[in-house]
């Protein structure tokens, strides 16, 4: 496999995982599951146990309260329709608006 190619194959799994960690944080926010690994918060998890910066933390939580409140967000995300960016910077604006499911189709 030439190099490119082994690129697109990490940059597709790199998709795919993203998604499903989107979508295990919604269940591990409804559940509080991380109190049990003696976290606070899901943030406190995202940053202390899993690693990531305050950006992508940021990201990753913001898109994960989008996906709470509107659960096609899923599947614009595996479509590659949305991007954690957009959603993260959209995720504000999805409770202000009369028709948050057209803004939503609107940024795809």
């Amino acid at each position: 496999m030439n190099i490119i190619n082994r690129l697109k194959s990490l940059r597709h799994r790199e998709h795919e995982s993203t998604v499903e960690i989107i979508q295990s944080l919604v269940q591990c926010n409804r559940e509080k599951a991380y109190l049990e690994h003696g976290c606070s918060t899901l943030w406190d998890l995202l940053v202390r146990e899993m690693n990531y910066s305050n950006a992508a933390a940021s990201r990753r939580y913001k898109a994960m309260k989008c996906a709470e409140k509107f659960p096609q967000v899923i599947g614009m995300l595996r479509k590659h329709q949305l991007s954690l960016s957009t959603l993260a910077q959209a995720e504000s604006l999805l409770g202000e608006v009369n028709d948050p499911k057209e803004l939503l189709e609107r940024l795809a």
